[in-house]
């Protein structure tokens, strides 16, 4: 594994948190949650280029796949086993609210639409916090690639340039981490001497934009989501063309069922402050109104309308953590890995101490 100039990157810490602003906290799971910070006494048995693939305990995800008949809420793209290995994924923590006693609360719309920290490179510490602190994840399985997975996860971590070496494109910085003194790297993109940051979209679970065949463009604010972003690194690393995006839902579930039922969790959630947003005193159907409306759209993340996602009749165009590893039938996705898989083992000697976000 390549070598990372540590101070380089620390230089440049202080500029991308002052694009990206400093998003509030709260115990959460969206695609990760709750804790930053942590560390793990073993690394994994993933081999480099391999999906990594999660099944959360609970949140607004998790609805969604439970309704289109699917399992898995979250794919990571594993840089090996074995001493200091790393992990890319995507995801986002806990946007933050403004309470206004004289009207509607609502969510931050930057981190709303632009998830926070978005495409992530983070070590073995931070990936067992992600997984398992706050009763995160309900099962962890490894699927394995071939080649052109490995040499996606190659790549990503041994080509793709640092920021500052680049005048344009898709590049990396090192970031410091909200809770911690900790850095990690977040992906991001060089763009007229500015370097902006690839973001989690929740929107891209109703519309793709392309990125899953290599388009980081096309996506308003440049989002992906966990799926989204492997087919991406395999489409433009030139070892796939990328997974093919698929129409929602394919079980005879109406649309409205999907957006009912997102709502009531995520309302939910908030009324018993042990979900999205930890318990804060906060108008919970403003929340779960505007949340759901991001869902059905980039556009739509300022709204907190229920018109809006009681009127979205879709079709959903994405694809999904188990078309990605072609899991239950779900083939024809272009996808490298394999449809079995193996429970991840913890058993790589060494210890790490890491945050992912």
């Amino acid at each position: 594994m390549a070598h990372r100039a540590l101070q380089a990157l620390l230089g440049a810490a202080a500029a991308i948190v002052l694009i990206t602003g400093t998003p509030r906290v709260a115990d959460a799971y969206v695609d990760g949650g709750g804790e930053a910070c942590g560390g793990s006494s073993a690394g994994w048995n993933a081999a480099n280029g391999s999906s990594v693939m999660v099944r959360s305990s609970g949140g607004p995800i998790n609805v969604i796949i439970d309704l289109i008949g699917e399992y898995y809420t979250h794919s990571m793209m594993s840089h090996g086993p074995g001493y200091n290995k790393w992990l890319s994924h995507t995801t986002m923590e806990t946007p933050g609210i403004h309470v206004n006693i004289f009207g509607d609360d609502d969510v931050d719309l930057q981190e709303l639409r632009t998830g926070w920290p978005g495409p992530a490179q983070v070590n073995m510490g931070a990936a067992y916090t992600f997984l398992y602190v706050n009763g995160g994840a309900a099962s962890v399985r490894v699927h394995n690639g071939n080649s052109a997975t490995a040499n996606a996860a190659s790549w990503m971590w041994d080509s793709l340039p640092y920021c500052n070496n680049v005048s344009s494109g898709v590049c990396y910085v090192g970031v410091y981490s909200e809770e911690e003194n900790q850095v990690f790297y977040i992906i991001g993109r060089k763009q007229n001497g500015t370097t902006y940051r690839h973001g989690y979209g929740f929107h891209q679970y109703s519309n793709d934009y392309q990125v899953a065949r290599g388009s980081d463009t096309s996506a308003p604010g440049w989002n992906q989501h966990c799926t989204t972003f492997i087919s991406w690194a395999l489409a433009v690393t030139g070892n796939s063309t990328g997974m093919t995006s698929t129409t929602y839902p394919k079980n005879g579930v109406a649309i409205s069922t999907i957006t009912n039922n997102l709502h009531n969790s995520v309302e939910d959630q908030c009324d018993d402050g042990a979900g999205w947003f930890g318990g804060l005193f906060v108008n919970c159907g403003d929340i779960a109104d505007q949340i759901v409306n991001c869902f059905t759209g980039y556009n739509n993340c300022d709204n907190d309308s229920a018109s809006v996602w009681q009127n979205y009749s879709g079709p959903p165009v994405s694809v999904s953590p188990d078309r990605g590893v072609n899991k239950s039938g779900h083939t024809n996705t272009n996808s490298p890995y394999s449809a079995s898989s193996t429970a991840v083992q913890w058993n790589q000697p060494g210890n790490s101490y890491g945050c992912w976000y």
